[in-house]
């Protein structure tokens, strides 16, 4: 009978599994979590299509702030 995957064993994702279950990144925990055993929303980012890509969480932040940053400095006249 096959394994159940529980949080623990999905530490590492299933080599060759195609993911369909969306990813959050849990800030209370600083680990990336799946659909239905995630925590609050207040506590979470996401979701995300991979775990991987929950893991790269804060290059996303950084990159849509310095976006509209510049989009700011634009609509300011500071360009």
């Amino acid at each position: 009978m096959a394994e159940a995957r529980t949080m623990e064993n999905q530490e590492q994702p299933m080599t060759g599994a195609v993911e369909s279950t969306p990813w959050y990144w849990c800030l209370r925990h600083g680990r990336p979590e799946p659909e239905g055993q995630q925590c609050a929303a207040v506590d979470r980012l996401g979701p995300y299509p991979s775990r991987e890509q929950a893991l790269h969480w804060r290059e996303q932040v950084d990159e849509r702030n310095e976006a509209w940053r510049e989009q700011d400095r634009q609509w300011e006249g500071d360009d």
